[in-house]
């Protein structure tokens, strides 16, 4: 008979609750590069620690205490709902739900189409379309699999968007004054070389 130390060990550890968790309300960095454009450095920064602690923190204690109160059940917010309103609006939560679902999910492979097509636009539209349809079966090929796969998978992807955003960082250091300066509007950016001494000369955008 299998104990409760082994179906704890074989079941969902506390790393595939956190890549899920992660997974589910960011994904990784995608965006930043446009509020730090807008905005820069410092005001970026700024709003996402109020966006953390203002949004993000009560969200998870209000949802860590829900949980913890009510029976397990597979129903989530519309289970919460019904205890406390009743069947009708439990019903209008999981239909807006749903189209909050809808609405969310087709961000990300629209979202690849353009990282895919600003990576390479001589490609084509068909490649990038291409890119949103992988995303799509790929996300439904995962999310039918059982939960230890697919956490599993949302941890190895999690890995691979967050290595480039982290090699980028340790092989621009260099360029992190100039950068600020720029974002702040101290400076124009440079394009057409490497910077000050670069072999083509840099010319003012």
């Amino acid at each position: 008979q299998e104990s409760c130390s082994d179906r704890r060990r074989n079941g969902l550890q506390a790393w595939h609750v956190a890549a899920t968790a992660f997974a589910v309300t960011c994904g990784g960095p995608f965006g930043v590069e446009g509020c730090v454009r807008s905005f820069g450095g410092a005001w970026s920064m700024a709003g996402f620690f109020l966006a953390c602690v203002f949004g993000t923190l009560p969200e998870i204690a209000m949802i860590a205490e829900l949980s913890l109160m009510l029976p397990v059940s597979n129903g989530g917010v519309a289970a919460w709902v019904d205890r406390a309103f009743g069947p009708g609006a439990a019903a209008i939560v999981a239909l807006n739900m749903v189209v909050y679902q809808v609405v969310d999910l087709a961000i990300y492979p629209t979202l690849v189409a353009d990282y895919v097509h600003a990576a390479d636009p001589a490609g084509g539209a068909w490649v990038a379309a291409l890119a949103a349809a992988c995303v799509v079966v790929l996300g439904c090929a995962v999310n039918l699999s059982s939960s230890e796969l697919a956490t599993s998978f949302y941890a190895a992807v999690l890995a691979l968007i967050l290595v480039p955003f982290a090699v980028g960082l340790a092989l621009s250091w260099h360029a992190w004054p100039y950068a600020a300066r720029v974002t702040e509007g101290l400076e124009s950016p440079l394009v057409g070389g490497s910077g000050a001494g670069g072999p083509a000369g840099p010319r003012p955008l």
